[in-house]
This record gives structure tokens, C-alpha cells and sequence, in this order.
């Protein structure tokens, strides 16, 4: 039992033809796969920058990734 009714961070990488990485805490309802547990939120952001970098899996919305006039920061900077 963590404080405040908190549970422990995860890594969750959706599903569909572009992955995302993303941190994420509670229910495991989203499609995808979870890793984790991770201990505290900075081990999880850490791990989420290194992966990004090797891997180059996209970190924007869902909302974001599908608008045509714009494209994700991380794609723009190469990354």
C-alpha cells in the first residue's frame, strides 16, 4: 500500500502500427504491453529518455500524433 492511494509507476508501449512510450500509473486497461514495477516516477522518466533515444518510438498524444499539420517535437529534432 503506497500514500495518497498512489500505485507504482510502469512503462506502457501501445499498440498499433506507431508505438508509444509512455509512463503510466493505475488500472491496466489501456491495449499494449506494461513493464514495470519501477520504484519512484524518476527511475521510469530516466529509462523512458534512453529508450527513446535507441529505439526512436514516439512519446505525443494520441490526439497529436494523428493531426496533419503538425508533427511531434521529438520527430522534428531527429529523435
Amino acid at each position: 500500500m503506497l500514500r495518497d492511494d498512489k500505485g507504482y509507476p510502469y512503462i506502457h508501449v501501445a499498440e498499433g502500427d506507431f508505438p508509444r512510450l509512455s509512463l503510466h500509473r493505475g488500472a491496466k486497461r489501456a491495449p499494449g504491453r506494461y513493464f514495470g514495477p519501477y520504484p519512484h516516477a524518476n527511475a521510469v522518466r530516466d529509462t523512458l529518455n534512453l529508450l527513446q533515444k535507441v529505439f526512436r518510438l514516439r512519446s505525443c498524444e494520441d490526439s497529436f500524433f494523428r493531426a496533419p499539420e503538425s508533427a511531434c517535437l521529438q520527430y522534428q529534432i531527429k529523435r
